[in-house]
């Protein structure tokens, strides 16, 4: 029986907090630990560039060579880029990019909190997406669903907290 890796790993990590095995960790160069990080940030750069690009790529099964694999059938799907969905997807980095190394910044000693360049930047392309209908067989971008009007948190507040003198208006209930 194939178990998959992730529920085994957690349980070794647990293993090794239970018998305190951390103090392993100092005999690994800094420089092995970097690179480690680095080959983990690579792997799932990769695993997602199907999904950034919105190409259909076959499941691979894991193991040995399938990072390699994957990255040839993302070549080979590449002709296929909805090109909406990779401009978007550039779009966003280079907004992050400059917010966040280029803006904030130098306005950190102006402003008591740095801007949040990662809820501006969702609240844009959510109102594009609505404005545009990106999901629209024209655009055939993938989204999570369609944007919904927040009606339903203002008036969920509303009743939570009533700000109106008027009678039958009720507080948090207590019991």
């Amino acid at each position: 029986m194939d178990l998959p890796s992730y529920p085994i790993a957690g349980i070794i990590q647990i293993l090794m907090a239970v018998l305190r095995v951390e103090f392993l960790a100092s005999y690994l160069s800094d420089q092995l630990v970097s690179g480690f990080c680095t080959g983990a940030a690579v792997h799932v750069v990769v695993v997602q560039l199907n999904k950034l690009l919105q190409l259909s790529t076959p499941q691979g099964t894991g193991g040995p060579g399938y990072l390699i694999t994957h990255v040839g059938n993302l070549l080979t799907q590449l002709p296929t880029t909805n090109r909406l969905s990779l401009g978007i997807s550039v779009g966003s980095f280079a907004f992050l990019y400059m917010g966040k190394d280029l803006v904030n910044p130098r306005v950190r000693r102006r402003l008591p909190a740095p801007i949040p360049f990662e809820l501006l930047l969702v609240i844009l392309v959510t109102a594009a997406s609505a404005l545009f209908g990106f999901q629209s067989p024209g655009y055939d971008v993938k989204v999570v669903g369609g944007p919904t009007s927040p009606d339903w948190a203002f008036s969920a507040i509303i009743n939570y907290y009533p700000i109106t003198g008027e009678q039958g208006a009720s507080g948090p209930a207590c019991s």
